[in-house]
């Protein structure tokens, strides 16, 4: 069984990362965001994790938009201000897991109101 974790860039381009092992290493997720000091958001939606990169040097990165907005709605905050890619995963802050495929369409759906046409969810972002 694959395993799936979603990557939203700055462009407003998601793609969906397989991995083999429902465990991810937080080394990864530091290593995709390019940063040594991660931030999780707590739970929201069937126990999903927002990622983001936590660092004083993340503002000298791109603003998300899309994210900034995502976390707008979530928890009700004004600018909150995300700079960087954000990856979704589910499981807990100490120990990231990957998601299945029907987690991964949830997500899309509930975070991002996005309906995927496809089996692979690696295929395009949103249009």
């Amino acid at each position: 069984m694959s395993f799936y974790f979603l990557v939203l860039d700055t462009n407003d381009q998601f793609e969906a990362l397989i991995c083999e092992e429902q465990s991810i290493d937080l080394a990864l997720i530091s290593a995709l965001l390019r940063t040594s000091r991660l931030a999780a958001s707590p739970p929201v939606h069937d126990g999903l994790l927002l990622w983001i990169d936590a660092s004083q040097g993340a503002r000298r990165r791109e603003p998300n938009g899309r994210a900034c907005i995502l976390f707008s709605h979530l928890y009700g905050t004004r600018d909150p201000l995300v700079y960087g890619p954000l990856i979704v995963t589910g499981g807990t802050p100490e120990q990231p897991e990957a998601l299945s495929l029907v987690r991964v369409d949830a997500a899309l759906r509930d975070l991002f109101g996005i309906e995927r046409g496809h089996d692979d969810p690696r295929q395009d972002g949103p249009s």
